[in-house]
C-alpha cells in the first residue's frame, strides 16, 4: 500500500485543502489482489486506493462517463491483419492508468486510511487526477492518451473508439486499448520502438514484449496464426462448448460460473473467450452455399486470394478423364459447377432475383436481361403496395458507345414508414481486408463487428437482421416474411476494365454491389425493373436470343433520390397495406 501511495503521491493525485462546507466528500478504500502470471502462478500482490465513485451524483457531480473497452472483434481483426502481414505484435501496461487523466469537475475525497496527514488531519483532497472508482475516471484517462496518440499522427476510428491508426507513406500502426492493456502493432519493428519509446516518455508503461498474455487469455505465436487459449486457467468441469451457444447464452453461462468477487470480475473476460472460440470455429468451417440441385458444386476462388481456383468432375463410367472447370470471367469469385460436364454458371445466370455487374438481372421467370440505366441516377427496381426498392448507378462514359457502362452502388429500400440504406464507398485503392460497405437504418448507421457470422438486429422491426456473410463487404438483410438480400461490395479490376474496354481511371475502383433478391408474399400489382417479372400476368417481350438482352424504358423506373417512390411505375403506399409488413415481422 506505501508503493500506491507514493505513485499518488508522484502523479500529484491531489491538494489538501479545508473541508468546504456541503461539498459531497467522497471516502475510498484500500482494495488487494493478487495478480498472477500467465501458468497461474502469483506475480505480485497488489494493493489499490479506490475512492466510492457510487456516491457521486450524475449530472450533479459529474456528466458524461466512458466504457474504455476494445470489442472482441477488433482484436481478433488486428490480429488477423499482423498474421497475414507477418507483423510484430507487442503488448504494454499502463501502471496506475486512471491517474494520468485529468480531471474537469470538481472533486474531493478524505486522505486515505493510514496515511492521513499528521500536519493537516482536518483537510480534505482535492483531487486533480482522476481515481479509480470514479465515474469518469474512464472518460478523463481516454482523453489524456487519445489526445497523445493524436499528436503522434494516430487517428481514432468511427467503428471502435478504442482502436488507434497511423498511416504516413508506407508505414502503418494499429494501437488497441482495453483500460490499462495496449497491443500494438506496426509495419516494421523500427516504428513498433519509436511508438513505445514515445508512450514510455510520456506515461508508466511497462513494455511486455511480444503479445503473449492479454485479458487471461494466452496467445501462442505460430507460423500459421495466433493459437489463444486457457487451458491455465480453472474452469468448472462442467463447462459448456461456447460454440455451440447463441450470443445472449453467453452471460447466462457466465453467470453461472459466479461463485466469488474475483469471478464476477472475469465474466468480461469469460464472453470474449466465448466469442474467440465462436469465430474461429466460424471461420474454419466451409462457407455456407445456398441449395444446389444435385451433382452441383459451388466454388469461392476468391476467398483464397486466387482467381483461377479449378474444380475437377470424373464420371467413373464413361471411362474418359476428368474435366476441369473454372469461374467465368464474368464472376472470378464465386460459380456453380455442373457435373460431370464441367458446365460452370454465374450465380446471376442460376437465381431469379440476381443483379450482377454491368447490372444483369435475373428475373423471377428464370430469363436474364440487362438494365443499364444511367450513371448517377436513381432507378425503381421493385416497387410493390408496402415495399418499394431503388437503385443507386454509378457508370463510366466510354466515348466509342452510346450509353454508360453501370454498375448498382446502393439500395435504398422502404417498407412501412422505416428507409433502410445499403452501398458500396467510394474507393480509389482497393483492398478486400477494408469494409467498404456502408449501411444505415432510418438514417442511423448500422454497426456491425467485423466477424463471420455477426449479426446486427433491429429494435424497432422484430425479425429485421444484418448478418454479415463475409469479415468484409458481405452482408445477408433480412426481412422475416417479406424479404432476403445478399449482397457483396466487389471493385472493377484493371483485368475487367481491360476485358470489357470500361476505360477504368486509377482514381475510383467502381466498388459496386452484387446482389441476390428473394421476396415473400408480393402482391400481382408489383412493378420495378425486377419486380414485373414476379407479376402472375408478366409477359417477356425482350429479343432472349440476342446475346445481351436489354430491357428500355428507363424513364419509366428513373427515381427522384435513392427512397423516392415518384417513378412512374410506383405502387408504394397504394393501398393499406403497412400493417402487413409489421405483422408478418412479428
Amino acid at each position: 500500500m506505501q508503493e500506491e501511495f507514493d505513485a499518488l503521491q508522484r502523479n500529484r493525485t491531489w491538494t489538501l485543502v479545508p473541508r468546504p462546507p456541503r461539498a459531497n466528500v467522497i471516502t475510498g478504500k484500500s482494495v488487494f489482489r493478487h495478480k498472477t502470471c500467465s501458468d497461474g502462478t502469483l506475480e505480485r500482490y497488489k494493493a489499490r486506493w479506490v475512492v466510492c465513485g457510487f456516491r457521486r451524483r450524475a449530472g450533479v457531480d459529474f456528466t458524461e462517463t466512458f466504457a474504455l473497452v476494445v470489442k472482441p472483434g477488433t482484436i481478433r481483426t488486428v490480429l488477423q491483419l499482423a498474421v497475414s502481414r507477418s507483423w510484430p505484435v507487442h503488448q504494454m501496461d499502463v501502471s496506475n492508468a486512471f491517474l494520468h487523466g485529468h480531471l474537469e469537475e470538481q472533486v474531493y475525497c478524505e486522505q486515505p486510511t493510514g496515511f492521513i496527514d499528521a500536519s493537516l488531519p482536518g483537510h480534505v483532497c482535492l483531487l486533480s487526477r482522476s481515481l479509480y472508482g470514479l465515474k469518469q475516471a474512464p472518460r478523463a484517462w481516454y482523453q489524456r492518451i487519445a489526445g497523445f496518440l493524436q499528436t503522434l499522427g494516430f487517428s481514432v476510428t468511427r467503428s471502435d473508439a478504442s482502436l488507434f491508426v497511423y498511416r504516413h507513406g508506407d508505414t502503418t500502426a494499429y494501437l488497441l486499448l482495453y483500460v490499462d492493456d495496449i497491443i500494438l502493432t506496426a509495419s516494421s519493428a523500427a516504428i513498433l520502438h519509436q511508438i513505445t519509446l514515445r508512450l514510455r516518455e510520456e506515461f508508466a508503461i511497462k513494455d511486455l514484449g511480444a503479445l503473449h498474455y492479454f485479458l487471461v487469455i494466452e496467445v501462442v505465436r505460430r507460423p500459421d496464426g495466433f493459437f489463444l487459449h486457457q487451458q491455465n486457467v480453472s474452469l468448472p468441469t462442467h463447462h459448456h462448448n461456447c460454440t455451440s451457444l447463441p450470443n445472449r447464452e453467453y452471460l447466462n453461462l457466465a453467470r453461472n460460473f459466479v461463485t466469488s468477487s474475483r469471478e464476477t470480475e472475469n465474466i468480461s473476460t469469460l464472453l470474449a473467450l466465448c466469442a474467440f472460440i465462436a469465430v474461429a470455429d466460424a471461420q474454419a468451417k466451409a462457407p455456407v452455399d445456398p441449395a444446389l440441385p444435385k451433382n452441383s458444386h459451388m466454388i469461392h476462388p476468391g476467398r483464397f486470394g486466387k482467381r483461377d481456383h479449378v474444380i475437377s468432375c470424373d464420371d467413373t463410367k464413361d471411362g474418359k478423364n476428368p474435366c476441369v472447370a473454372t469461374c467465368d470471367k464474368r464472376c472470378p469469385n464465386e460459380c456453380i459447377v455442373m457435373c460431370p460436364g464441367c458446365k460452370t454458371y454465374c450465380l446471376c445466370d442460376f437465381y431469379p432475383g440476381m443483379s450482377c455487374g454491368d447490372p444483369r438481372f435475373t428475373g423471377a421467370d428464370g430469363n436474364n436481361f440487362y438494365f443499364h440505366g444511367k450513371k448517377d441516377q436513381d432507378f425503381c427496381v421493385l416497387s410493390d403496395a408496402d415495399l418499394h426498392i431503388n437503385a443507386h448507378f454509378i457508370g463510366k462514359r466510354n466515348p466509342t458507345m452510346s450509353r454508360d457502362f453501370t454498375w448498382i452502388q446502393a439500395l435504398g429500400i422502404r417498407f412501412a414508414d422505416h428507409q433502410l440504406y445499403m452501398g458500396a464507398q467510394k474507393t480509389i485503392e482497393w483492398n478486400n481486408d477494408i469494409d467498404r460497405l456502408e449501411m444505415a437504418f432510418d438514417g442511423a448507421s448500422i454497426e456491425i463487428p467485423a466477424n463471420l457470422g455477426a449479426k446486427w438486429e433491429s429494435d424497432i422491426i422484430p425479425g429485421l437482421t444484418v448478418t454479415r456473410t463475409a469479415v468484409t463487404n458481405g452482408v445477408r438483410v433480412q426481412l422475416q416474411g417479406v424479404f432476403d438480400i445478399m449482397a457483396k461490395v466487389l471493385p472493377i479490376t484493371e483485368e475487367d476494365s481491360r476485358i470489357h474496354n470500361y476505360g477504368v481511371t486509377k482514381d475510383d475502383s467502381l466498388a459496386h454491389l452484387d446482389i441476390g433478391f428473394k421476396f415473400n408474399n408480393l402482391t400481382d400489382d408489383v412493378h420495378g425493373v425486377l419486380g414485373q417479372t414476379y407479376r402472375s400476368d408478366y409477359v417477356n417481350k425482350l429479343s432472349m436470343t440476342a446475346n445481351m438482352p436489354v430491357m428500355g424504358g428507363a424513364t419509366r423506373y428513373v427515381s427522384s433520390g435513392i427512397f423516392a417512390t415518384d417513378c412512374e411505375v410506383a405502387r408504394f403506399g397504394h393501398h393499406v397495406g403497412i400493417s402487413m409488413v409489421t405483422a408478418q415481422a412479428n
